[in-house]
């Protein structure tokens, strides 16, 4: 994967959006495919959302992030179909 859009590290550092860098500092992370990019975010990242630790429109992206979220969200519900 060529591009890699980190949005914090685990010590508060930024990690600019295109940024190429070694997942293995920044396991578990969450990848999503959105149609226009793949996204690889970390875990911490949701949890600081959910917490309030952080905003969701911090994180580059969120609105094709959220779509994805919530249509995998949906396809997966045990009453759908």
């Amino acid at each position: 994967m060529k591009t890699l859009e980190l949005y914090q590290n685990q010590t508060g550092n930024e990690i600019h959006e295109g940024a190429v860098v070694e997942l293995d500092d920044y396991r578990p992370h969450v990848r999503i495919s959105t149609p226009r990019a793949e996204h690889v975010i970390p875990d911490e990242v949701f949890h600081k959302i959910v917490s309030g630790e952080m905003e969701i429109d911090e994180v580059d992206d969120w609105k094709p992030i959220m779509r994805t979220i919530i249509k995998e969200w949906l396809d997966n519900l045990p009453f759908r179909g």
